[in-house]
């Protein structure tokens, strides 16, 4: 049987950039379109009508590759006749199916909480990671790995190949494509500087920091 593994997270958290991580490898069928362009909507994802239309999976030969990535944000965008409207995937009945079809695994895509809430104000003028929180147990009902947008940026290779030994499909951790891919944190706009907290170690007039202690030389490297 084939590996199929669906990563999904709340609207704005990193489908996009996890597709392309995870779409890399050779062995993987993915989103590969991404990893051509900056940016697909998720209209032309691949296998994208299975969200609406669960029953559409058993039209599908689930053994043409050894190795599947799906992916959808929670809610989506759906492109459908009647107009583009936004909608919650049908986790319970889509994950039924593919835990028929394959070895099914979930990777569940975190961001900050307070950072994902205003990246949802911002572009949709509402917020709905309440909404996705409400559904995360129809996805933790398989097994499943959490997978961090904050991680991922500040370890980059090294969390990359991580996934590797967690993941059941292969992942092209040494792949080059993972400096242009990760070159910008997403959070860094929301992220500003603090002049100071109450918690802060600040120095004193004497050099040392207001516990008593010497502060560190970050260009001493020894230990």
């Amino acid at each position: 049987m084939a590996n199929i593994l669906v990563i999904s997270g709340p609207q704005g958290t990193g489908n996009h950039v996890f597709s392309k991580v995870l779409s890399m490898h050779s062995n993987v069928h993915g989103w590969d379109q991404l990893l051509r362009e900056y940016w697909v909507n998720h209209d032309n994802a691949p296998y994208k009508d299975i969200w609406s239309k669960p029953a559409a999976i058993d039209y599908i030969d689930w053994e043409e590759h050894e190795n599947y990535v799906l992916s959808v944000s929670g809610p989506y965008v759906d492109g459908s006749p009647t107009g583009r409207q936004t909608v919650y995937p049908d986790y319970a009945e889509v994950l039924n199916r593919l835990d028929a079809k394959g070895n099914l695994q979930v990777g569940i895509i975190g961001r900050d909480q307070t950072i994902t809430a205003q990246n949802q104000l911002r572009k949709r003028g509402v917020e709905s990671l309440h909404n996705y929180l409400n559904k995360i147990e129809d996805l933790t009902a398989y097994r499943h790995t959490f997978l961090s947008v904050e991680l991922l940026y500040m370890f980059r290779h090294q969390y990359v190949k991580s996934l590797d030994s967690v993941l059941d499909i292969p992942v092209d951790y040494e792949n080059q494509k993972l400096h242009y891919i990760l070159n910008k944190d997403p959070n860094a706009k929301y992220v500003h500087y603090v002049e100071h907290s109450w918690l802060d170690r600040r120095r004193n007039d004497v050099g040392k920091m207001i516990d008593g202690s010497k502060p560190h030389v970050e260009k001493d490297t020894k230990f």
